[in-house]
């Protein structure tokens, strides 16, 4: 035979190419399917023989199912290959032929050999094993519901030692008893709410017993506590020593238990859902499903890895596509700069002539409308394959619920310091105190014109930080990818690889900064609006007001004429009339000394704005790297959510994908 191309190919890829599915690269699949024909591989694939026990039954079903499914050879035609898709859609519409519906309640799993093992998948935030997106943020809501309702009731009274004489050890010693009954009660309803209720969220172990499980847990975990209180508050007079009556006989705290119990309810709900879909149609055609049913029905294992699949396919024809473009005599570019151009005229292979014109394509990417633009069309995720992991979600979820609470408390508050406000002058009108003592007492209008716009402020920087998450992880993963943001080849990449378990921070890490800016922004608008509008303060800051506008407006004239200075006078690091700069450089840095404590000043402000609005940011880093005390990082909470975004990439990064695809067809 001839030595072409066709020969090169068929001689690199046989020992594939009696395993291959040809059809597999425009279908919505996993490379587990390509390679071991089950999505889910969890409960009856080996990766190794058994040879000790002889146990071959499961490799010998498994190698003679591989071996049914059609190669290349078997397609020649158009007709064969829409043959085999047919196939394939009737197998998936069958939810019988490819999974029993009687399972039993804990599918057995061999304690020997190379299993995939998915035990409590349901929980797990770094490879995303969960059923359905929408369960696992419903379940980490309902625990910090609970936690806040019911394991609070805990620490009504506080641990108090007898310090008769306040000795600081005895005071310490019942802070660390607090604090020590705080952590044992997380714990404990982590382990006892989380862990059950996501057994039924696996799709790699989905049966009817975990399902039904799960769903008697849910509302028995909402029902049962709410009725307990409702028994408590009625004889709370029979009790003594209890002073929690005035928190669970509140209107709020009631509101608050109907709603965990309609949690509940709607939990038990969304897992009967999920069990009736995944038993007869299954988790794979949920994949085609509109975004909140895909978020509802599909795993987020399988929907991710389609989406990986497909940037690697995508990635693979584009490296194919640029090597053949480089290749191929193609037309010269219409403009050209002087620097392409005395390439050109070195350059006598048509290789580098093609890679001089063509060769470096350039894409701006990143941003906040990019990523929210690409992320609906979906092109980053099919292009790119970035990964959106479950603990995002999870913040994002919170984030949001948070921000409603913390704008319903607002708003709460400021209607309380209003009416507090009148009744204070109100107490004070019968004693006919003098104007200048009863203007330093406010008024509820005072009041409403300095909160109301501070609320909107705070909650207004709120949303726009809980929208830069998203955005801000995928920049973060590109600059990654494309070497600006250096990885294996600096030496504080390391720092990313070690102590990687303490990705946990990063759920409380964001909920707590988003709610402490929140409220940082609104006390400090507020009150500097408050101090416009106090008439004991108004003078005062309208002073400063009109102080800083000249300011502002004098260094607004310095910098323009500075600008045509430079322009007239340098060039780059050089002087073209050294003695014309040298004069205006002199009345510069004189002209500097009357406005260099304003610029101080101004500092200052932007330093505490600008540390105040990163309080709620952890997905990147307000101070530098070389911010070092005492050997100590200054900033080390986003080091853990970017290592969270590392571990995914570890994972889930396309080229990753491809080559343990290439290596598995290999064993």
């Amino acid at each position: 035979g001839l030595l072409d191309e066709e020969s090169i190919c068929n001689a690199i890829t046989s020992d594939v190419k009696s395993v291959w599915d040809a059809t597999c690269e425009n279908h919505g699949r996993t490379f587990l399917y390509d390679v071991l024909g089950e999505h889910f591989p969890a409960l009856d694939t080996k990766l190794r023989l058994n040879a000790e026990d002889g146990d071959v039954d499961g490799e010998a079903t498994r190698l003679t199912a591989i071996s049914e499914r059609p190669t290349t050879k078997d397609i020649k035609t158009l007709a064969d290959i829409e043959s085999l898709v047919d196939q394939e859609s009737a197998k998936e519409k069958d939810p019988l032929a490819n999974r029993g519906f009687f399972f039993k309640f804990w599918p057995t799993r061999s304690s020997k050999g190379g299993d995939f093992s998915f035990l409590f998948g349901g929980v797990d935030m770094v490879i995303d094993a969960a059923s359905s997106s929408l369960i696992f943020i419903l379940i980490w809501l309902s625990f910090v519901f609970f936690v806040l309702l019911y394991a609070t009731l805990s620490l009504a009274e506080n641990v108090n030692l007898d310090c008769s004489d306040n000795e600081w050890w005895c005071l310490i010693a019942g802070r660390l008893c607090n604090w020590l009954v705080v952590s044992a009660l997380l714990l404990f309803c982590g382990v006892a709410l989380v862990l059950p209720l996501s057994i039924g969220n696996n799709p790699a172990g989905l049966t009817p017993g975990r399902m039904g499980f799960s769903m008697i847990y849910a509302v028995s975990n909402a029902l049962v506590p709410y009725l307990v209180t409702h028994h408590l508050e009625m004889n709370l007079s029979d009790v003594s020593d209890i002073h929690i009556d005035d928190l669970i006989g509140s209107a709020y705290y009631e509101s608050a238990q109907k709603a965990l119990v309609a949690v509940g309810f709607l939990l038990a709900l969304l897992y009967f859902c999920l069990g009736m879909f995944t038993f007869f149609v299954g988790h794979e055609r949920a994949h085609g499903l509109p975004p909140l049913l895909r978020l509802m029905f599909a795993a987020t294992s399988y929907t991710g890895e389609v989406r990986v699949f497909r940037a690697a396919k995508f990635k693979a024809e584009r490296l194919v596509s640029n090597a053949l473009g480089l290749h191929e005599l193609g037309t010269l570019p219409g403009s050209m700069d002087w620097k392409e151009k005395v390439a050109l005229s070195s350059a006598t292979d048509p290789v580098m002539r093609n890679f001089i014109c063509n060769g470096e394509r350039y894409e701006k990417v990143g941003g906040l409308l990019f990523c929210l633009w690409r992320l609906v069309d979906g092109s980053l995720l099919d292009e790119e394959g970035i990964w959106i992991h479950t603990r995002l979600l999870v913040i994002q979820a919170a984030q949001v619920g948070i921000g409603f609470f913390i704008a319903v408390l607002l708003g709460l508050l400021e209607a309380e310091l209003g009416s507090e406000a009148d009744q204070l002058r109100s107490t004070l009108d019968p004693y006919n105190l003098p104007d200048y003592i009863m203007q330093i007492f406010p008024t509820s209008q005072m009041v409403h014109t300095a909160l109301a716009p501070a609320m909107f402020i705070s909650c207004s920087v709120m949303a726009f930080i809980v929208a830069l998450y998203v955005p801000s992880s995928i920049a973060t993963v590109l600059k990654f990818r494309g070497g600006i943001l250096s990885s294996l080849r600096s030496a504080s990449f390391q720092k990313y690889r070690n102590g990687v378990d303490y990705t946990y921070v990063n759920t409380a890490n964001a909920l707590y900064g988003v709610a402490f800016m929140a409220i940082l922004i609104y006390l400090a608008s507020g009150l500097f609006i408050f101090l416009f509008v106090w008439p004991v303060s108004k003078s005062g800051m309208i002073y400063l007001f009109t102080t800083g506008v000249g300011i502002a407006i004098t260094v607004g004239i310095k910098i323009v004429v500075t600008a045509v200075l430079n322009k007239r006078q340098y060039r780059s690091f050089y002087r073209i009339r050294p003695a014309a700069a040298r004069v205006t450089s002199l009345a510069l840095e004189c002209w500097q000394l009357g406005l260099a404590s304003t610029i101080a000043a101004i500092r200052i402000f932007q330093y505490l704005a600008s540390a105040i609005f990163w309080v709620g940011r952890i997905d990147t880093r307000f101070l530098s790297e070389d911010v070092v005390l005492g050997g100590m990082d200054m900033d080390t909470v986003p080091k853990y959510y970017i290592q969270d975004l590392l571990i995914h990439e570890a994972h889930r990064h396309p080229y990753i994908e491809r080559l343990c695809q290439m290596y598995l067809m290999k064993i």
